[in-house]
């Protein structure tokens, strides 16, 4: 995935002879997958990296029960982009504002369809200079003309870590994010690694700390295999469901 942005957003972006040659990076990006895998975090990684403005906003930061304010969050949306791009506005959970057509409810005196043209027309627009990131959790309930090329170019599932990462984020959770002493050989974070197999990011960070807080409920100065092993007592992942889960992204 990184590699992925590396070369088809950051490399781009910084290299003079693709704007000579009028090659630009992918204007739109759509990331999709489970939640708790990093998308929003990937995000602003990304704006960082290329030392860009990062915008982020979500359905609530644009519906409004007053009439006329959702569309006027949308043109202050699109001003407030433009005048700092270029520039990363990462949209998350998208679902809610790209909704099919047969989804979008009825009874809201035409917000929503009007909220979704003016961001269609957005993102369609050649003029556009800002990089929008889009993420969900349900791709199926975006509308086609949402996704079309042009608006974004991209779709790009987000699956979970696979062995190595799941080893790195344990460490990243025990020794980079918080200082957590551990009593741990590299076999056992292979262990751990394994028995964490479809989980999230996220989900991975939440044993950490179960495990961390097991180990202060008996006293001890250190957490060790045992107190992760307990640990998936509280934080488990129903593997079956996870599987169908990921088997309807790749569809």
């Amino acid at each position: 995935l990184k590699e992925y942005f590396k070369q088809n957003i950051i490399n781009i972006i910084r290299d003079e002879k693709a704007r000579e040659w009028g090659v630009g990076a992918s204007r739109g990006i759509l990331m999709f997958g489970i939640g708790g895998t990093g998308k929003s975090l990937f995000a602003k990684v990304m704006a960082k990296e290329l030392g860009l403005p990062f915008i982020k906003v979500s359905s609530a930061d644009l519906f409004r029960g007053i009439v006329g304010e959702s569309e006027r969050r949308v043109r202050q949306l699109q001003k407030v982009a433009e005048s700092n791009a270029p520039d990363i506005v990462f949209i998350d959970e998208i679902d809610q504002l790209g909704l099919r057509r047969d989804m979008v409810v009825a009874s809201d005196s035409g917000v929503s369809r009007r909220v979704i043209n003016m961001l269609m027309e957005w993102l369609g627009d050649d003029e556009r200079k800002s990089i929008v990131l889009g993420s969900t959790n349900r791709p199926d309930q975006l509308d086609p003309a949402f996704m079309r090329a042009g608006r974004f170019d991209d779709k790009i599932p987000v699956f979970p870590p696979d062995f190595e990462a799941r080893k790195e984020i344990v460490r990243v959770h025990t020794s980079v994010v918080r200082r957590i002493p551990l009593k741990l050989r590299e076999r056992d974070f292979d262990t751990i690694a394994k028995w964490t197999r479809y989980f999230t990011g996220a989900e991975i960070e939440l044993l950490c700390v179960a495990a961390a807080r097991l180990a202060r409920s008996v006293g001890d100065s250190c957490v060790s295999l045992k107190h992760f092993e307990k640990a998936l007592e509280e934080v488990s992942v129903n593997i079956d469901r996870r599987q169908r889960e990921l088997e309807e992204f790749i569809k």
